[in-house]
C-alpha cells in the first residue's frame, strides 16, 4: 500500500493511522496527515488520543480547554499548553512529565491538593508552591513533609483546624491556630497557659476542650472564658467563687441591656 493510499484510507476517512505506518510516512505526507487530523480533532477533541505527531499549539490549547485530561495524549505539550490544562483542572499535573515550577504553581492555585501529584513524582515542591497549595486548601499541609513555619502559619491562618495535621507545632503556630478558632486547642498536646488563654479569649466554650485533656484551667483562664461569654460557666468544672460571681454579673448586665 502506497503512502497516498494510506492517507486516503486513514486520513480522508477520519480513521486513525497505526503508529508503525505513520512512522513510515515521508515528512510531507506526515504534514498532510497532521493537517487533516487537525480538522478532525477540532471537530472532536477526543480523537487526539488516537493520533500521533505534534500539532500546532492552537490545536493543543483547544483540546485541553475542552478536556484537560487529553494532555496525556499530546506529545511534548508546550508549557503554555500545560498551563492551560492545569488552570482548568489542577490535578491533571499528574499527567505531565517534569512540570516546571510555574506549572506546579498554577496547578496548586487551581486545586491545593494537586500538590499530592507533584510529591508523588518524587519532586520536592518549593516553599512558594507549598504556600500556594495551603492557601488554596489547608488540607494540603497533611501531605507536605517537614513544612516550614511560614507554610504552617499560612495553613492555620486559613483554617485553625489545620494544626491537627502539623507534627509538633511551635507555640507561635499554636497561638495562631487558637486565635483563628479557639476550639482547635483540642488538637494541641499540653497547651501552655498562654495558649489556653488565647483559646478561651477567642471562644469561651473552648475551656471544655482544655478540661477534656485532663487539665484543670487556672482561675485566670476561667475568668477569660467568662469574659468572652458568661455562658462558658456551664462548661467549667468546679469554678472558683470569683468566676461564678463574674458570670452572674455579666449575665445580669446582659439582661439589663436587652
Amino acid at each position: 500500500m502506497t503512502n497516498k493510499d494510506l492517507i486516503t484510507q486513514y486520513v480522508d476517512t477520519g480513521l486513525p493511522i497505526p503508529r508503525y505506518q505513520f512512522d513510515k510516512l515521508s515528512n510531507n505526507d506526515k504534514k498532510t496527515y497532521l493537517r487533516k487530523m487537525e480538522m478532525a480533532i477540532n471537530h472532536d477533541p477526543d480523537k487526539i488520543k488516537y493520533y500521533y505527531g505534534e500539532y500546532p499549539e492552537s490545536v493543543q490549547l483547544s483540546v485541553v480547554k475542552k478536556d484537560p485530561s487529553f494532555i496525556e495524549s499530546i506529545e511534548n505539550p508546550s508549557e503554555g499548553v500545560q498551563l492551560a490544562a492545569v488552570k482548568n483542572h489542577g490535578q491533571v499535573i499528574g499527567l505531565i512529565k517534569n512540570p516546571s515550577e510555574e506549572v506546579q504553581l498554577a496547578a496548586v492555585k487551581n486545586d491545593g491538593l494537586a500538590i499530592v501529584h507533584i510529591i508523588n513524582k518524587g519532586v520536592k515542591p518549593s516553599e512558594e508552591v507549598q504556600l500556594a497549595a495551603v492557601n488554596n486548601d489547608f488540607y494540603a499541609i497533611e501531605y507536605i513533609e517537614n513544612p516550614s513555619e511560614e507554610v504552617q502559619l499560612a495553613a492555620v491562618n486559613k483554617y485553625g483546624t489545620a494544626i491537627g495535621y502539623i507534627e509538633n507545632p511551635s507555640e507561635s503556630i499554636q497561638l495562631a491556630a487558637v486565635n483563628k478558632d479557639g476550639t482547635t486547642i483540642r488538637y494541641i498536646k499540653n497547651p501552655s497557659e498562654e495558649v489556653q488563654l488565647a483559646a478561651v479569649k477567642n471562644n469561651g466554650q473552648a475551656i471544655q476542650n482544655i478540661q477534656w485533656k485532663g487539665i484543670y484551667p487556672s482561675e485566670e483562664v476561667q475568668l477569660a472564658a467568662i469574659n468572652q461569654h458568661y455562658s462558658a460557666l456551664k462548661y467549667i468544672e468546679n469554678p472558683t467563687e470569683r468566676v461564678k460571681t463574674l458570670a452572674k454579673d455579666l449575665y445580669m448586665e446582659y439582661k439589663r441591656n436587652r
